[in-house]
């Protein structure tokens, strides 16, 4: 009987090995993300090295630069993101494409992460702005000095420590463009915040629109925001949390 358990009990601890053995190949893939580009200029090189920079096991990208429309979104079934980065300023986007991307979000959950000049994109869509959570200086009043500025040495507040995207991040310094030409809605969850006098108060926040997570990331103009640590990490934090979990 000794020996009938010693047996058994072998064969078990083989099995909890293989167990474990398999468990160990058995890897999460990486986030899929979906980047939106067009309508603007920006440093390329820079830019996609930020993103580069992400453990590829995590995250990976495609790159869609728009030529006019929203192109990307003619279509939706397959659509293979996990999550949409949008890096554009395009100024017309179809109704087809605009349903296209309210169902991706509101129906699907795929995430949204809004950065830098796409909070002024599609500014005829008003959709968007509910999307996004923030109301826009219409674009042909933009005038730089009043509602951009470039070259702005400013310091990021954390607001709200204990949110997923900026859970571990300090107060922080930023050399970026600032903008003064949107208002946060009040039904938003403040992220990052600055006082500089040239810039909107929140620069981050976080809501939801239907089943989908959003992010609104106003930092980000160029290589000296691409190469922030901090920054870094709030857009790969924004990137987990923006992936669907219902």
């Amino acid at each position: 009987m000794k020996q009938i358990c010693i047996v058994l009990t072998l064969v078990l601890f083989q099995i909890y090995l293989a167990g474990c053995t398999t468990c160990q190949k058995v890897q999460k893939r990486p986030v899929r993300v979906l980047v939106v580009t067009g309508g603007h200029s920006f440093e390329e090189v820079s830019f996609f090295a930020m993103l580069d920079s992400f453990e590829p096991k995590e995250v990976t990208y495609e790159h869609w630069p728009l030529q006019n429309q929203a192109e990307v979104f003619n279509t939706i079934n397959p659509f293979d993101a996990d999550v949409i980065l949008l890096y554009n300023m395009t100024q017309k986007i179809s109704p087809e494409q605009q349903q296209n991307v309210i169902t991706l979000l509101k129906d699907r959950g795929i995430g949204l992460i809004v950065m830098h000049h796409a909070i002024a994109a599609w500014p005829q869509w008003e959709a968007y702005h509910d999307i996004i959570g923030a109301d826009l200086v219409p674009v042909q009043q933009f005038k730089e000095g009043i509602h951009y500025q470039h070259g702005v040495d400013l310091t990021v507040h954390v607001t709200n420590s204990k949110h997923p995207i900026t859970k571990g991040i300090k107060d922080f310094k930023l050399h970026d463009e600032t903008y003064n030409l949107d208002r946060m809605r009040t039904n938003q969850t403040a992220l990052l915040t600055t006082d500089h006098p040239s810039s909107d108060g929140n620069l981050c926040w976080a809501k939801t629109y239907g089943k989908a997570h959003v992010c609104v990331l106003q930092c980000g103009h160029d290589h000296y925001a691409y190469e922030n640590p901090a920054l870094q990490q709030v857009l790969l934090n924004a990137i987990r949390w923006c992936v669907k979990t219902n």
